[in-house]
């Protein structure tokens, strides 16, 4: 039941795939909207307009609820301890789009840091094979 098959490997990475999209729309949509007001109800009212009437924000928000469902699924069938590290991946697709598209600087930092993650949750992959017996 909680075997790492590629199948769910595939769930797992169109989770993070989904997740990351969802975070650019997000960005895009309110890079674009409107300045909000200074206080609390005003500003939580004028989010919830644009939550509706911006349809980058509303996609980004789409996606996050099929981010989330499709989370649900792999989490009954995946252990949590290989699942949850591989939503780190999640930083390495944003922060490639923000460079492509928001044009947004990396650095050769980010670019280190960015590699440690992978490199971290390939270790945790591997360790998690090799303690399965794949």
């Amino acid at each position: 039941m909680n075997a790492i098959t590629p199948d769910r490997i595939g769930l797992i990475l169109i989770n993070v795939v989904l997740g990351s999209l969802g975070q650019t729309c997000l960005k895009h949509g309110m890079s674009t909207a409107p300045k909000l007001p200074a206080g609390l109800f005003d500003k939580v009212q004028a989010l919830v307009t644009i939550i509706f009437t911006r349809p980058f924000v509303f996609s980004g928000f789409a996606l996050y609820g099929v981010s989330a469902l499709l989370w649900l699924t792999i989490i009954r069938t995946v252990p949590l301890s290989f699942a949850y590290p591989t939503i780190a991946l999640s930083y390495v697709i944003v922060t490639f789009i923000s460079w492509a598209v928001f044009h947004e600087t990396v650095n050769w930092m980010s670019l280190t840091g960015l590699f440690i993650i992978c490199c971290g949750v390939a270790t945790l992959g591997i360790g998690l094979a090799r303690a399965s017996g794949r």
